[in-house]
């Protein structure tokens, strides 16, 4: 087992440079640089890398993560054998000086000198600072999206707080006066403020809680279907035919329901709201290039300029009172946690079309079944 960081080799590498220099150079570097042969043996290794890693045979790495550990051994025999290079990001290691540090693992096969032999170039680079700095950032927007999103809760929440206060004094001073008459009125316009809020609350609650439960795995096809049952009678009362194109139900694989189920809904309540005089809506499904396609096209109002707006938390375009801005914010949300994109641009007709995609899962099938 060697005891030093240097190869006692006095041969000249392809550079013209003995050995002794050459390892000087690798050794000022700001890189761990060992070599290894395939038989797990170290045949040199600079001073960072001692820093870094047990000066024992075989290589040994210890993971701070259990999950992140892995049969260090194998993996050099693998990349010696097979001559393919192997890297990992940001590995979270203690070191042999006890310190825990990032480390960026790069493996890259080499050939050792006497006879060819193959063997393995382990370079270790310190990212600690640069891991460090990229968590604080992350934490940074997290706090700074926070605060965006406590500000524009209470501006939503001032406006039916307000209202509901106004008709609660109204309320109280119509009993010091002895208005009786006026009683019923302001309590039912005060109460009117307080479903507001609770609206906002539960919308709100939803969106921070992001993902449903998961294993309710339904066919496309049937989501669609009981999206378009569950708001049949908000389509009736304004007059909105929903038509349905569905792809072949042989073809259509399961997927997260509860989360697509929210979003089938959500999208179909909005294009009824968007037709408060009647229209049509037309809805669509099918795999294209690997992909599930379900469309909603709707005959309503249109869409603003920047669709991206529409995505926003708290953004609408629905009157006062008439929706809490979370719908769609909540419908991107959980496509993406399915793998998936929802887009939207105007109708052919002057309405909105809204396009959600969403990958196959693994292994489901893209041909007819027989």
């Amino acid at each position: 087992m060697p005891t030093t960081s240097h190869s006692t080799q006095p041969t000249a590498n392809s550079t013209g440079l003995n050995v002794a220099a050459f390892e000087a150079v690798c050794d000022a570097v700001p890189v761990g640089m060992s070599i290894w042969d395939a038989s797990q043996q170290l045949r040199y290794r600079n001073p960072l890398a001692q820093q870094f890693f047990a000066s024992c045979n075989p290589l040994q790495i210890e993971s701070v993560d259990p999950k992140e550990q892995r049969d260090w051994q194998n993996q050099l025999q693998a990349i010696a054998r097979e001559r393919a290079s192997q890297t990992y990001e940001t590995l979270r290691c203690v070191c042999a000086d006890s310190v825990v540090r990032a480390l960026r693992l790069a493996f890259h096969p080499v050939e050792l000198e006497e006879g060819k032999r193959p063997g393995v170039l382990l370079l270790a680079v310190d990212v600690t600072r640069e891991h460090e700095l990229e968590t604080q950032l992350a934490h940074a927007a997290g706090l700074a999206a926070v605060g965006r999103l406590a500000a524009r809760v209470a501006h939503e929440l001032n406006n039916p707080l307000d209202g509901s206060l106004r008709y609660v004094n109204l309320a109280r001073r119509a009993i010091e006066t002895g208005q009786t008459d006026k009683i019923d009125d302001y309590l039912a316009k005060s109460g009117v403020g307080m479903k507001r809020m609770a609206e906002i609350i539960s919308d709100l609650l939803q969106f921070s809680r992001g993902s449903p439960e998961a294993g309710d795995d339904r066919n496309v096809n049937w989501i669609v279907e009981e999206s378009i049952h569950m708001l049949r009678e908000s389509a009736d009362a304004n007059g909105v035919i929903v038509s349905a194109c569905l792809g072949d139900e042989d073809r259509m694989p399961t997927v997260g329901g509860t989360k697509l189920l929210q979003v089938c809904g959500n999208l179909i309540r909005n294009a009824v709201d968007a037709m408060p005089n009647g229209g049509r809506l037309n809805i669509t499904s099918g795999i294209v290039d690997g992909d599930i396609i379900l469309r909603f096209e709707d005959s309503g109002v249109g869409l603003p300029a920047d669709t991206e707006q529409l995505f926003k938390a708290f953004y609408t375009t629905k009157s006062e009172g008439k929706g809490t801005g979370l719908g769609l914010a909540i419908c991107r949300e959980y496509v993406e946690q399915l793998g998936g994109t929802i887009n939207a641009s105007a109708a052919r007709d002057g309405g909105a079309d809204f396009i959600v995609r969403i990958p196959l899962p693994h292994g489901a099938a893209q041909e007819p079944k027989p």
